[in-house]
């Protein structure tokens, strides 16, 4: 390992050591107290913590089935969780998968690029406004997770796609079930859509045929990987149902002020201004435009509703999507082109020490930016409060005197506090932070993201009166809200002041509502469980031995 790390040309190390140091920084801040997203994943993984082959949690809409989403990083999680603790384990996992990130993208780039200049995409990715965006205001550990093995696997399918190795062919195959385990989105579009680039990129005269044939049997294996490894998944998407569409900002297009702030600027912010000089070196380099393509394809789709392309790509199915992960990456395939156009600029430079000096200042600039994104809250003010003292006192109240056999919503806590109050109690509610595995038709038919921050979706609070006028049949007793917008119509409805939490958090009690009657459900066949349980881990495991031994040369690299 030792003589393998001092292989790595100086440009990698310098990527790796800022990614550590910057993210290393960032993790003692807290900051997924303050991310829509962190304590969801952190939900996930304590379920799986305290009931790993169970794929029902009745915490959330009521109960719903935790096959509504990928299990890998919740597994790990929860596996470290009785090491670690949970938070500490969320921090960990996040920071390793953004510490590989760099060396990733080095090995991506020199499919395409010589050392040096991977080297320059490995240390500009560090600074990746969108990564940013996604880890410490989206929280979005999984989709991280999963774009990092991504760009880890494209060395394999390089590999087989021009060797024809079956063992580069398995490799591929087990990180993709690694993908599809951890982040099924990330498998069914990136991983596609980079392994067809990479094919692009090696058909010539002479290896069309052997190339294209190769790529069809990897694409046919791959969808045989993402049915074995997601099959719960698949049945719950077959027996789901629809559901109203959720408005989200990353939809809305250029046209709006938010999305031209959140979702354009601070995704890419001074990359923007590199792309013409991009595009006049890359414009050189032919073997650069499968690359370029894909690039210009994902930085369409990213703009959301700006241009057609979306509703033409994914049909009606657009209007679920969320934008920002197309922004990500398309950033990561841009690193590369970035790389070559800065040793390009270099070498046009002729003083050696002057010659340097465009990538410093692009490297500074870059970080500077990195930094603001990923320490300012760019949500909504009053969506996303961030860390509430009150939550702990909610839990101890839902844990003590079996004030945990009703159920309880929250107001004006934020999707955050609000998934990690459901970590800290038994307690049920009707609320939830995975909109998609959502039961209740109410919920279902109701156009809202959550409960908790009704004021938001809908003025008219028309869904909550639903809940508040039918509080017995939804055993609803308790109240948290830290808004006093909400304390009218819970008024109207019945509801009574009973405590006062700190920060001025009230708790609202209904005198008279039944226990709810907590019931284990077994949506699917017996065998889904065990397979949910171990066969995600089973490709991770796989996947890392495969490639540990051809790293070391006990098996052959091509």
């Amino acid at each position: 390992m030792r003589r393998i790390f001092a292989s790595w040309p100086l440009k990698l190390k310098l990527a790796l050591l800022l990614a550590f140091i910057f993210h290393l920084a960032f993790a003692f801040t807290g900051y997924y107290e303050r991310t829509y997203d962190s304590y969801t994943h952190m939900f996930f993984a304590d379920h799986y913590f305290r009931s790993w082959f169970n794929l029902w949690e009745y915490k959330w809409f009521g109960g719903f089935t935790v096959a509504s989403y990928p299990p890998l990083v919740h597994q790990l999680l929860a596996l470290m969780e009785g090491v670690v603790g949970l938070q500490n384990a969320y921090n960990l996992l996040n920071f390793i998968s953004l510490l590989l990130l760099p060396l990733a993208v080095f090995r991506f780039s020199k499919l395409f690029l010589d050392e040096d200049s991977a080297g320059y995409a490995a240390v500009i990715s560090v600074f990746l406004p969108s990564l940013m965006m996604l880890t410490y205001v989206g929280g979005m550990i999984t989709t991280i997770f999963a774009l990092t093995v991504s760009l880890f696997s494209t060395i394999y399918v390089e590999r087989y796609l021009s060797g024809g190795s079956r063992l580069n062919l398995l490799t591929s195959l087990a990180l993709f079930g690694v993908v599809a385990g951890a982040h099924h989105f990330t498998g069914l579009i990136f991983i596609p859509m980079l392994t067809v680039t990479i094919a692009i990129s090696r058909m010539g005269r002479a290896t069309f045929k052997r190339v294209f044939f190769r790529l069809l049997v990897l694409l046919a294996l791959t969808a045989v990987v993402y049915l074995v490894v997601l099959l719960p998944f698949w049945d719950f998407i077959l027996h789901s149902g629809g559901q109203k569409e959720i408005a989200h900002q990353s939809r809305l297009g250029l046209g709006s002020m938010l999305f031209r702030v959140v979702f354009f600027g601070n995704m890419y912010t001074y990359l923007i201004y590199l792309l013409p000089v991009v595009a006049y070196f890359v414009v050189e380099k032919k073997s650069l435009y499968p690359l370029s393509a894909l690039f210009v394809f994902l930085f369409v789709l990213g703009l959301g509703g700006t241009t057609p392309l979306p509703k033409l790509v994914f049909g009606e199915l657009w209007k679920w999507l969320t934008y920002e992960r197309f922004a990500l990456w398309a950033g990561v395939v841009l690193m590369p082109l970035i790389g070559f156009t800065m040793k390009s600029i270099t070498n046009r430079i002729k003083h050696r020490v002057w010659s340097k000096l465009p990538f410093i200042l692009f490297t500074v600039i870059m970080a500077t930016s990195a930094f603001q994104v990923a320490s300012t809250n760019f949500v909504a003010p009053g969506q996303q409060p961030g860390a509430m003292e009150s939550v702990e006192e909610a839990a101890n109240f839902l844990n003590s005197d079996d004030n945990w056999k009703w159920y309880y919503i929250t107001l004006g806590y934020g999707s955050g506090q609000q998934a990690k109050l459901s970590i800290l109690t038994k307690a049920p509610t009707l609320d939830g932070t995975y909109y998609t595995a959502r039961t209740l038709p109410v919920l279902r038919e109701s156009g809202i993201a959550t409960i908790d921050a009704i004021k938001f979706w809908q003025p008219s609070l028309d869904t909550l009166k639903i809940f508040l006028g039918k509080a017995e049949q939804y055993h609803l007793k308790w109240v948290f809200s830290a808004d006093a917008f909400y304390d009218d119509v819970l008024k109207a409805y019945g509801f009574t002041e009973k405590l006062t939490f700190s920060g001025g958090a009230k708790l609202w009690c209904k005198e008279g509502v039944p226990v709810a009657s907590i019931e284990e459900q077994k949506p699917f066949p017996p065998a889904y469980s065990y397979m949910w349980g171990t066969l995600p881990l089973l490709f991770l495991t796989f996947a890392i031995l495969l490639v540990l031994l051809q790293g070391i040369g006990v098996l052959p690299r091509k």
